[in-house]
């Protein structure tokens, strides 16, 4: 009965907390609104991070919307619904704070507090979208004169040989599904990859397969956008990468990633320059000779 109280009254300061929010005197416009909201735009499937206030790394946050209300523990990737946006409170790579992560989850304007117990708040004004047309490299749409349109490519009627192809020796992995909505980074932050196979008679796994380099002090990220290939069994497979600008540019050996899905390894290329926009050509490939044609 005493744990029971004690989450009734955190829960009812957390509801007051935000409704004193929406009661001060630099709201404007709609109410509960601040003055200094942070404001959003983001497509359907995008995701955006915003760092929340330091607090304990198991502090509890009240996430509010006009239509729900959560409690949230920093560093809890349980992903919570709302009309417009789905969001949560996790641990991201660059951040070294909590971050509320906003992802796009059909067209429309949704309001959402997250309200640290005891400490600040963040208001957030999030517009969704449609989805994007093409593929964004850093929030901007890809030149249109790069030579590999979106879509499936032509990945070869059989796989060439290649010793890189989806080893373990000398890379990192990451590893997603359909059903984790926010996808993944890499063991060092380095590399984000995200499923987007939607089709259940499909496996919606994939492994990314990245370069092991030394990690720099500050890291960049650039959004390649989204990629495809048809699997032999029929499977459109779909996925979302990000890298860090320090893997641009490696020596021979390093200069591919990997994708490993649905029985087939196929090969990307890693831009040679932040100025180089990421081809979308992916090379069915394979590590036994034997298999090669």
């Amino acid at each position: 009965m005493r744990i029971a109280s004690l989450k009734y009254i955190l829960f009812t300061a957390l509801i007051s907390l935000l409704l004193s929010c929406g009661a001060d005197s630099r709201t404007s416009g709609s109410a509960g609104v601040s003055s200094d909201a942070v404001y959003i735009t983001i497509a359907v499937g995008e995701h955006k991070n915003i760092e929340l206030p330091i607090g304990q790394d198991d502090a509890p946050y009240a996430v509010s919307t006009t239509s729900s209300l959560a409690i949230l523990a920093a560093g809890d990737a349980k992903e919570t619904n709302s009309s417009f946006v789905r969001y949560a409170i996790l641990h991201a790579a660059p951040a070294v704070r909590p971050v509320l992560r906003l992802t796009g989850a059909r067209p429309g304007t949704e309001t959402i507090v997250a309200q640290l117990y005891g400490g600040g708040s963040v208001t957030a004004i999030v517009t969704v979208t449609g989805s994007v047309s093409g593929d964004l490299i850093g929030g901007s749409p890809v030149d249109p004169s790069d030579p590999d349109p979106p879509g499936p490519p032509d990945i070869g009627d059989k796989p060439i040989y290649d010793p890189n192809a989806c080893v373990l020796n000398g890379f990192y992995i990451v590893d997603d599904n359909f059903q984790d909505v926010e996808g993944h980074f890499g063991p060092d932050s380095s590399a984000y990859m995200r499923s987007n196979i939607a089709n259940i008679a499909w496996d919606s796994n994939i492994r990314l397969f990245y370069p092991v380099v030394t990690k720099p002090a500050t890291v960049s990220f650039v959004d390649f956008g989204q990629y495809s290939f048809t699997a032999l069994n029929g499977a459109v497979v779909n996925f979302d990468l990000q890298m860090a600008q320090h893997l641009f540019g490696l020596a021979e050996g390093k200069r591919n990633f990997y994708v490993y899905s649905n029985d087939m390894c196929v090969r990307g290329q890693i831009p040679t320059s932040v100025f180089s926009p990421p081809s979308k050509s992916l090379t069915w490939v394979t590590s036994n000779p034997a298999e090669a044609g």
